[in-house]
C-alpha cells in the first residue's frame, strides 16, 4: 500500500502539482536553476532541477500532535560552587599519586568543567610551571612538573 502510494505521489510531484494527504497534509515539489537562466536563455526547460519536497501539515496533524513534552537538558554543574585554584591543585596532586599523565579528559572528569573552562584553567597551571606539556599542541599529555 505505501509503495502504491509512493509511487502516485511521485508521479504526481514530478508533473509538479500538491499532493494532498487527508490529516497528514501537503507535498509540493521545489525547484531550483542549475544555472543562471535569463531571457535569451535557449531550452529554460532543462536549467530547472528538482530541489526539495516541502510539506506543510494538516490542522488535523498539528492537532494531533498537540504540545511537545520537552525534556530540561542535563543540568551541569550550575549549582555546584566553582572550584578555586586550591581545590583544583589538591585534586592534580590526588590524582598524579596514582597516574603518570593526565589527558584534557581526565582533567574534565576530575574537575567537573566545560572544555572551555577546563581548557583555561589548564593553560593557567602551564604557566605557573605546575603541569608541563609533553606531548602535542593537538594532542596533549599533561604531566606534573617537579618542582
Amino acid at each position: 500500500m505505501l509503495d502504491a502510494l509512493s509511487h502516485f505521489m511521485g508521479r504526481e510531484l514530478g508533473e509538479g502539482r500538491q499532493v494532498h494527504l487527508d490529516g497528514i497534509g501537503y507535498f509540493r515539489p521545489t525547484l531550483t536553476c542549475t544555472e543562471p537562466v535569463k531571457v535569451d536563455t535557449k531550452r529554460k526547460s532543462t536549467k530547472v532541477k528538482l530541489k526539495s519536497i516541502t510539506f506543510r501539515p494538516d490542522m488535523a496533524l498539528r492537532s494531533e500532535v498537540g504540545n511537545i513534552k520537552v525534556l530540561p537538558l542535563k543540568q551541569r554543574n550550575v549549582l555546584q560552587k566553582p572550584l578555586t585554584p586550591e581545590e583544583i591543585d589538591k585534586r592534580l596532586e590526588k590524582f598524579f599519586t596514582t597516574h603518570d599523565f593526565m589527558t584534557k579528559g581526565d582533567f574534565y572528569s576530575l574537575t567537573g568543567m566545560t572544555r572551555t573552562t577546563a581548557t583555561r584553567h589548564i593553560r593557567r597551571l602551564c604557566d605557573e610551571g605546575k603541569l608541563e606539556n609533553k606531548g602535542l599542541q593537538k594532542q596533549p599529555i599533561y604531566v606534573q612538573k617537579k618542582a
